[in-house]
């Protein structure tokens, strides 16, 4: 089970790597940036939801940061097959996404607001929460 877990830790690793790197990625037409965020639940260690009454799921990433004016991707994954999840951002960008279990998402937006706006996962409050920080 440990050397199944090893493997699982170095996936969830490399996902992250590669979604800060990608986040970076540019287009010059305009002046904007692209950023592209990879995301998906995963379970917090240690904390049992039977016991202390909240869920065990997060976000895999707790902050995205852009731009004013970048190019939103969120590549959003319910790798949960049996659980339902949720992408929402609400003002000003108004977005709600809605996962049945095992599916996929893209969700693309202009950063066109500055601030910091929380996100979050309806289904699993109050851990699967994250934050979105446009900069000017």
């Amino acid at each position: 089970m440990n050397k199944f877990k090893n493997i699982g830790l170095m996936s969830l690793i490399t996902i992250l790597l590669g979604s800060i790197l990608l986040a970076f990625n540019t287009n010059t037409a305009f002046g904007q940036e692209k950023r592209e965020f990879y995301l998906f639940p995963v379970e917090i260690e240690g904390v049992e939801e039977e016991i202390l009454k909240i869920p065990h799921d997060s976000f895999s990433v707790k902050t995205m940061i852009a731009k004013k004016g970048d190019n939103i991707t969120v590549h959003y994954y319910n790798t949960e097959a049996q659980e339902k999840h949720n992408f929402v951002l609400l003002n000003p960008y108004n977005i709600t996404k809605d996962l049945p279990g095992g599916q996929h998402a893209k969700i693309s937006f202009i950063a066109d607001k500055e601030g910091l706006f929380q996100y979050g996962c309806t289904y699993h409050m109050p851990t699967m929460t994250g934050q979105l920080l446009v900069l000017p």
